[in-house]
């Protein structure tokens, strides 16, 4: 992860999206800052999960109803198949740069991958394809770099270079998604999300996490003690308790956790 603020030296410029969910043909290109502004069901989250499918971290399977299926269609025809296109270019902070840098890392990461345009540029370009594979009777999904980068609508004729590309030469490139903020504690309570793993060790001392867990029952003790209501229930909680229950112990109930990994 770059947490210096450095420019990562590679830069996303464009997408090409076909046949994944809603997205029947789509050819987007990308700013430093790109919004997407649109209705619901407009395709916007279709985009994002298709780049999430082709270089996100922990990469989603893509699955048969991720086809886009036409209007009246009850199935995708079996020569239907999903093209996802990600094209990326050399940069620094000053914008664009015609080759990546003599053994940069990103040369040494993704070597003969890189292809040049007539005119001697370079560019970086991925194309995850999903495809029928009938010797196997199931979709197949394969990861590769294109050695040309045509006009839009020529799109899928781009020459595919042999072999494929590896989760390492994906990695350092990888799209980390966040659905939206409804979903946000999930996220973060979800040990295996890259978020969660985000604040897990927020490098806090011992001594400082157990002065704010004292804070937190301080302050869960004065919650109950104004609250009529959380007091009553409480109360009759404890009294519950006593009744069914042969050990030893009371009821507390806790407004605020008193576990400090658990208040984000």
């Amino acid at each position: 992860m770059n947490t210096e603020g450095k420019h990562s030296g590679v830069k996303l410029i464009e997408a090409r999206i076909r046949n994944f969910r809603s997205l029947r043909r789509v050819d987007v290109t990308f700013d430093d800052l790109t919004v997407l502004i649109g209705e619901n069901n407009s395709g916007k989250t279709s985009l994002l999960e298709a780049l999430f499918a082709a270089i996100g971290a922990g990469r989603r399977v893509i699955e048969p109803e991720d086809l886009f299926l036409d209007v009246d269609e009850p199935k995708p025809p079996k020569d239907r198949g999903i093209i996802i296109d990600l094209l990326f270019r050399p940069a620094n902070e000053t914008g664009d740069l015609e080759q990546f840098p003599e053994g940069s890392y990103w040369t040494a990461l993704w070597g003969s991958g890189i292809s040049r345009y007539d005119e001697g540029d370079e560019f970086l370009a991925l194309r995850t394809q999903v495809s029928w594979n009938a010797g196997k009777g199931e979709y197949v999904t394969e990861r590769k770099f294109l050695g040309d980068w045509p006009d839009a609508k020529n799109s899928e004729d781009a020459k595919v270079k042999s072999g494929n590309v590896t989760s390492v030469q994906i990695e350092p490139i990888a799209l980390y998604l966040m659905d939206a903020k409804r979903d946000i504690q999930d996220e973060l309570r979800n040990r295996g999300s890259f978020w969660h793993k985000l604040i897990a060790e927020p490098g806090l001392s011992d001594e400082k996490i157990e002065e704010i867990e004292q804070t937190l029952s301080r302050l869960n003790e004065s919650i109950i003690e104004g609250s009529q209501v959380l007091s009553h229930v409480q109360e009759h909680l404890n009294d519950l308790y006593k009744t069914v229950s042969t050990e030893k112990g009371d009821v507390r109930i806790t407004p605020l956790s008193k576990n400090s990994r658990n208040t984000a």
